[in-house]
């Protein structure tokens, strides 16, 4: 009973916790740009919301991007052939309702 008890109050303030944060965390593997065609990349992003009222909340959110194969065959956005073959990108955004 007691290990029940336990696993409803952690689910409880796991969902607390949930509710006031939003995280987002998605993966691709390809991405096509306009008219360059494929180009292969692998990319992470993840982020996370805070509601600081009904009609305003923050965001931040980080992009890791790294190529992948042949940089000098990769053409579109963030490809400059340079030695590093990663790019972080990291947005602060406050969204507001009006």
């Amino acid at each position: 009973m007691k290990n029940a008890e336990l696993f409803i109050s952690q689910y409880l303030i796991l969902l607390l916790i949930l509710l006031s944060f939003s995280v987002s965390f998605s993966v691709r593997a390809k991405a096509i740009i306009e008219s360059y065609g494929w180009r292969e990349n692998y990319s992470v992003t993840s982020g996370l919301r805070y509601d600081l009222t009904t009609k305003v909340s923050i965001n931040t959110e980080w992009q890791i991007m790294e190529l992948i194969g042949d940089k000098e065959n990769n053409s579109g956005q963030f490809t400059a052939h340079h030695d590093n073959k990663q790019t972080n990108i990291m947005t602060f955004i406050v969204n507001f309702i009006f």
